[in-house]
């Protein structure tokens, strides 16, 4: 799966699926901003994701179409996919 998002001419978020080595659009992102910070609401269920699994990725920065920059610089970011109960075992 991969997120594209573009800030100009207006904030913009998509999914994508690669399908045959093209990537393809699988639905529009409507959660999104972009002030000082970037946020992106994501459903689990959009990513095929469930409780437990990890989710590995990075954020690239791109343009006209060339990575100028990637967080991390290398590897990944990993998440692990959290239990209905994830909120309730925060609160002691």
């Amino acid at each position: 799966m991969k997120v594209s998002v573009s800030i100009k001419p207006a904030l913009s978020a998509s999914l994508h699926e690669k399908t045959n080595g093209e990537w393809k659009k699988v639905k529009d992102i409507p959660d999104a901003a972009f002030g000082d910070i970037l946020e992106i609401g994501i459903p689990f269920t959009d990513l095929n994701a469930r409780e437990n699994d990890v989710i590995n990725f990075s954020i690239c920065i791109t343009k006209d179409g060339e990575e100028i920059e990637r967080c991390p610089w290398r590897g990944h970011i990993m998440l692990t996919v959290p239990t209905p109960d994830f909120e309730a075992m925060l609160w002691y």
